[in-house]
């Protein structure tokens, strides 16, 4: 439980932080770095929520899977050539 409270705390800090710095940034009349701050919340929830998923599925199953099949077409490559 310890883990998903600090991953809780961590998402309302990164939140709260972002959203300050985009209400100032909009306020203050810096637009362009208000929309780079939005556009780096977006970015960073998207890790958080899907990529996250993606990217472990990708290395446990399709990089296995790979990797797998190479060695054996390499061994079967340096077995045939090597005899």
């Amino acid at each position: 439980m310890k883990a998903n409270e600090d991953k809780k705390k961590g998402l309302k800090m990164s939140l709260i932080i972002f959203g300050v710095v985009i209400v100032l940034s909009y306020a203050s009349g810096n637009v362009g770095f208000g929309t780079l701050a939005v556009l780096i919340l977006l970015l960073n929830l998207l890790n958080r929520f899907w990529l996250k998923k993606r990217i472990q599925n990708f290395q446990e199953i399709t990089c296995r899977v790979y990797r797998k099949n190479t060695v054996d077409c390499l061994h079967g490559v340096f077995i045939v050539h090597g005899q």
